[in-house]
């Protein structure tokens, strides 16, 4: 036993000379030469738990850093997410109609322009409406020829450039002061009334177009403005030209802030002239008339409105031939 030890003691100075003298030629630490040398299980409850930790760490660094062909691929990958977000929003520019983008256009080129540059505003009110029928024909009412004619009118106008505030849009009751109210409120530029007729007496073969305006107060000129809108309007349509009528009655016509006039294009009690009311044709010419004698009213050059006063306010507009 004696000499047992005796050799094991020989082998650990040679393993100790052999450890230093490593050390020496390696420019390491006789500990590390020890930990690097030492047999399978030297150090056990150090060495190999801390080694491992090490290298866990090393490998997580090493899979947090993408390899160049990873690399590659995510960049390829936001690249085609780019162009399709691109896509997508082309797409939804296609999709929006294309009139609505110009209307939108116009709107803020519109609201781009002083007061004074934007094209004038006409208020355009049919007449009656919701349980207020007006009058009544064999086949129509009042209240539905009115809003017709005013949808057409407010196509022609706005074909024409101008800007349409259209005061009743559905069959409802409005009330005409809040109809005025609004036109008031927005300063409309004109505003035109649409309205029909009806006769009481036998005759059913009376028929025509009148036109009303409130001559008492000559600084808003509606007396030019109804001649000009009565003229055009019995020139387009054919229809037989009546009257056109100085009154302070009608609150629509004498309440406004702004030029105003009362049109009853046609009489119901006519039967063919209910039918031609009814017609959309008849309705375009109409508006068309009304709307040339918008025109006429803002572009008055070369205008010659030939009339007879006749007593009690009553006008009779005629061509001379």
């Amino acid at each position: 036993m004696g000499m047992g030890r005796y050799e094991r003691g020989k082998g650990f100075l040679r393993f100790c000379l052999c450890t230093a003298l490593t050390a020496g030629i390696l420019g390491m630490s006789a500990f590390q030469v020890m930990a690097w040398a030492a047999p399978e299980g030297f150090g056990a409850a150090n060495g190999p738990k801390e080694a491992s930790a090490v290298n866990g760490e090393r490998e997580q660094k090493t899979a947090e850093r993408p390899e160049p062909e990873q690399r590659r691929q995510q960049e390829e990958k936001r690249r085609r997410q780019g162009e399709s977000g691109m896509k997508a929003a082309e797409g939804t520019l296609r999709q929006t109609p294309a009139d609505e983008r110009t209307a939108s256009a116009d709107t803020e080129k519109e609201n781009a322009l002083s007061p004074q540059e934007q094209p004038p505003l006409i208020a355009i009110d049919p007449g009656h409406g919701g349980m207020d029928c007006g009058c009544m024909g064999k086949l129509s009412s009042e209240k539905d020829l009115n809003l017709q004619i005013a949808r057409a009118l407010q196509t022609a106008l706005m074909e024409k450039g101008y800007r349409v505030l259209l005061l009743r849009e559905k069959d409802e009751l409005q009330d005409k002061l809040d109809r005025v109210e609004i036109a008031n409120s927005y300063q409309a530029d004109l505003y035109i009334s649409i309205h029909q007729n009806t006769y009481e007496g036998q005759d059913k073969s009376v028929g025509g177009i009148e036109t009303w305006y409130d001559g008492a107060d000559a600084a808003r000129d509606n007396q030019r403005l109804a001649l000009l809108v009565h003229r055009e309007t019995v020139k387009s349509s054919g229809a037989r030209g009546r009257s056109v009528i100085d009154s302070q009655d009608l609150y629509v016509v004498s309440k406004t802030l702004m030029p105003a006039c009362l049109i009853e294009t046609g009489f119901l009690s006519n039967p063919q002239e209910e039918a031609l009311l009814a017609s959309s044709g008849y309705q375009r010419k109409l508006a068309e008339g009304i709307a040339r004698g918008i025109e006429l009213y803002f572009h008055p050059a070369d205008t010659y409105l030939p009339f007879r006063e006749v007593s009690g306010g009553f006008m009779n507009l005629r061509e001379k031939n």
